[in-house]
């Protein structure tokens, strides 16, 4: 079961999150990241409503679906994340839909 407030540092690695298959007993989710000279990827479910906002400086901040699958269209029981970006020579991305690997493995 997942937290319905998270806050995430990510200083010289790497951070990956995947709501693809969580069970989320809240309707929104509030993320709060802050990266320097990291990687962070927050992966949800296909039909999220994601609220992104931040300020890079000297990095980026990105959001995109599934590159195989349509992004799916919010129905009432879809679930809303706010995340709130801090990046420093960082790149943090919200994906949408499971990974490549998961859906090789039929998950």
């Amino acid at each position: 079961m997942s937290p319905q407030q998270l806050d995430v540092s990510a200083v010289l690695g790497e951070v990956v999150l995947d709501y693809t298959e969580a069970q989320i007993p809240y309707r929104e989710i509030d993320i709060d990241v802050t990266a320097v000279f990291a990687d962070v990827t927050i992966r949800v479910p296909a039909d999220a409503i994601v609220d992104l906002e931040g300020h890079p400086i000297l990095g980026s901040i990105t959001e995109h679906g599934s590159r195989k699958h349509a992004v799916q269209p919010a129905t009432a029981d879809s679930r809303v994340f706010h995340i709130r970006v801090k990046a420093v020579l960082a790149e943090v991305k919200v994906k949408r839909g499971p990974s490549a690997a998961k859906r090789l493995l039929g998950h």
